[in-house]
């Protein structure tokens, strides 16, 4: 029973490490504001359709930031 959490813990590792590598970078690596957004708590379009897709076109960094909690609520 133990090395089947070991198991299926390695597994939920893995699978994790293949989904941030296959995401890629986020969009904040190359923007100006991202000091900025980092003090103040905000996100951008960019951002959040990265968070969501994965993907991020260049026009939307800077776009439409926004306040964000990490609490969902």
């Amino acid at each position: 029973m133990k090395e089947m959490k070991m198991n299926t813990s390695k597994k939920m590792m893995n699978n994790l490490k293949t989904a941030l590598e296959e995401v890629g970078n986020a969009p904040c690596e190359k923007c100006s504001f991202k000091s900025s957004c980092e003090s103040k708590s905000t996100d951008c379009f960019a951002f959040r359709t990265w968070s969501n897709k994965g993907t991020f076109r260049l026009i939307q960094m800077g776009r439409l930031i926004r306040k964000f909690d990490l609490l969902g609520a």
